[in-house]
């Protein structure tokens, strides 16, 4: 005897959606999301930039300069300068970047750095160096660099350490991933412009991520971004700005409390030269130029000179005078 049994027709696209996980609006433009920093967008996530001034947006101690150590582009330190380091306004079209840096060399290797002040956030993890950078084939054949973990690493140009991600007219961005030691120490990112009298190379856009992918640059707010370098550098007073009100003392000196814009790293070093005028309820205005600088905290500092007390407002004299708070790495 034969038996027949029949059924309803399968609609196998409605199976199918049943099937599915449910994750609402938000899992659903998650999982259709064509990148990691597109599902970065979607979640909102934190801040991942762990260089400072890595769009190279402040500029506190000036925008050229044929000396080394920190002598122009905020938190970032050069050594065995031969040329000159300079801000360009050549960068990467539409990607956000106002400024980069600019090595014009002459006769040796030059050290492009930053610090990073401790290395808790990257120790035993993986992280992503990236990177734009403009120049000459010739100039960026023996482009090397390293990073510091407690021991040295060396990054190479011309090995396959360097991942070309994306190209913008002359310019390309580059990548490498690294897994950093597990210790307590001030992690070094390091690029070398090799020796070549030729060489003019330009760089914008570092950034030190978490995990094994370059994402799109995070670019924050000026306002932002100098507060951070105002942790490690302050230009407290410069020219003939204000710069608070005089207490007279009667040893015959004059004291102005100054609390600094961010509280710094460590209790800085502090310089100040020129001379500040002195302005008296009574119209008199007095010019004092021996000015020393005391009682220096992480917060605040105080400037004395002599020459007979006085109390009134004070201003900076001329363009010469300066007060400057220094607590780089």
């Amino acid at each position: 005897m034969t038996v027949k049994i029949t059924k309803p027709a399968l609609n196998l696209r409605e199976e199918l959606a049943d099937l599915r996980k449910p994750s609402g609006i938000a899992g659903e433009a998650l999982l259709r999301a064509d990148s990691v920093q597109e599902q970065r967008d979607l979640i909102g996530a934190g801040r991942k930039n762990l260089f400072i001034n890595g769009g190279f947006d402040v500029w506190q101690r000036g925008t050229s300069s044929t000396n080394g150590g920190y002598s122009t582009v905020d938190r970032f330190e050069v050594a065995n300068l031969t040329g000159t380091m300079s801000r360009s306004t050549s960068v990467p079209a539409n990607k956000g970047f106002v400024y980069s840096i600019q090595y014009s060399g002459t006769s040796a290797d030059c050290y492009f750095h930053q610090i990073i002040e401790n290395s808790a956030p990257l120790r035993g993890r993986t992280a992503t160096l990236s990177f734009w950078l403009n120049g000459d084939k010739t100039d960026l054949a023996p482009l090397r660099g390293f990073v510091y973990d407690g021991t040295y690493h060396s990054i190479n140009g011309s090995l396959p350490d360097l991942t070309l991600i994306e190209t913008v007219g002359t310019w390309n961005r580059y990548a490498v991933t690294h897994t950093f030691a597990d210790g307590s120490y001030s992690p070094i990112i390091r690029m070398d412009f090799a020796e070549n009298v030729a060489s003019t190379i330009q760089t914008t856009g570092w950034q030190l991520e978490l995990g094994s992918v370059a994402t799109d640059f995070e670019h924050r707010s000026y306002g932002e971004e100098l507060a951070l370098c105002q942790r490690y550098y302050e230009v407290l007073v410069a020219g003939d700005e204000p710069v608070g009100t005089s207490s007279p003392w009667s040893s015959g000196g004059n004291y102005i409390p100054i609390r600094f814009a961010v509280e710094k790293r460590v209790s800085p070093t502090m310089s100040a030269s020129g001379s500040v005028s002195i302005f008296e309820s009574g119209g008199t205005t007095l010019t004092r130029s021996n000015l020393q600088v005391g009682h220096i905290s992480t917060r605040a500092c105080e400037l004395y000179c002599t020459g007979g007390a006085s109390g009134g407002f004070v201003r900076g004299t001329s363009a010469s005078t300066s007060v400057i708070v220094d607590a780089e790495l």
